[in-house]
């Protein structure tokens, strides 16, 4: 059966035929043809080889036994499908046809698999990153909770007014008082604090209650008066004060309650 493919293909060139023209008339795939003609079949069932061979000589109007000498008609039928269908016939278990081509599918799958594991690594890539950033601002948000975090020991600020009995205790310093050469002439009393570290403040404006609240790291707060500040601090060393424009000494240490700060155009005064 090794010659039966070229005696085949021999037929074929003297008659003008091409494989394509074999092709359209047996509706036998290109690439099985070409098997025929290169006897090229390996592990391949010979009724199946049979048929094809049969199918070919009679597209050729040629006699089977003439180039199988031991075939006998068989009522196994060979389904053939035709070009374009999508359809593939099924050969028997075990079949191997050397055909081109064949590696395709293999290089699809590989290309494919490839493509996943490049999408897979992608994904993770990305994954860590935004992992990472979320663990970098989350220890930059921890680092800043605890610069931010009130400095002022716990027993003192349960000295701080209560609103219910409006009463203090608190460390007194002794009295101090800033004559009114320290500040500058100007209409009424202009008072600015800035704050460094967390600090509870009272505040009357012209005997006006204004403020009664903490006040936070980093800012800064002014008033205006026409007559008299009256202010009280719960740490007294976590701000600073500017009286029209001048800045004051700290009136006590970090932590520090103080009560009774008078500011008048006369000048700055702590009481006992």
């Amino acid at each position: 059966m090794e010659q039966v493919g070229s005696q085949l293909k021999k037929i074929r060139l003297q008659r003008g035929l091409s494989l394509n023209d074999v092709q359209k008339g047996t509706k036998i795939h290109l690439n099985i043809l070409q098997a025929i003609e290169s006897d090229s079949f390996l592990n391949v069932n010979p009724v199946y080889i049979k048929g094809f061979i049969k199918i070919y000589c009679n597209y050729l109007g040629l006699n089977t036994k003439d180039f199988i000498p031991d075939y006998k008609d068989n009522p196994t039928k060979i389904y053939i499908p035709e070009e374009g269908s999508g359809r593939k016939a099924l050969p028997s278990e075990g079949t191997n046809i050397k055909i081109a081509g064949l590696g395709r599918p293999k290089k699809l799958k590989k290309i494919f698999v490839f493509l996943a594991v490049l999408v897979i690594v992608i994904l993770l890539f990305f994954t860590v990153k935004i992992g990472l950033k979320k663990i970098r601002i989350s220890s930059s948000t921890r680092e800043v909770i605890q610069k931010t975090q009130n400095p002022i020991p716990k027993k003192t600020l349960k000295k701080v007014v209560r609103k219910s009995s409006g009463t203090m205790s608190a460390v007194k310093p002794k009295e101090a008082f800033v004559t009114p050469q320290t500040l500058k002439t100007v209409s009424g009393i202009r008072l600015g604090m800035r704050v460094k570290e967390d600090c509870y403040v009272e505040l009357r404006i012209d005997g006006s209650l204004i403020l009664r609240n903490i006040l936070k790291k980093d800012t800064f707060e002014s008033w205006q008066a026409r007559e008299k500040i009256e202010l009280s601090l719960g740490n007294a060393g976590g701000v600073s004060l500017e009286v029209n424009g001048e800045t004051l000494q700290s009136l006590g240490k970090r932590g520090q309650v103080i009560k009774g700060i008078i500011i008048t155009k006369d000048g700055l005064k702590v009481s006992r």
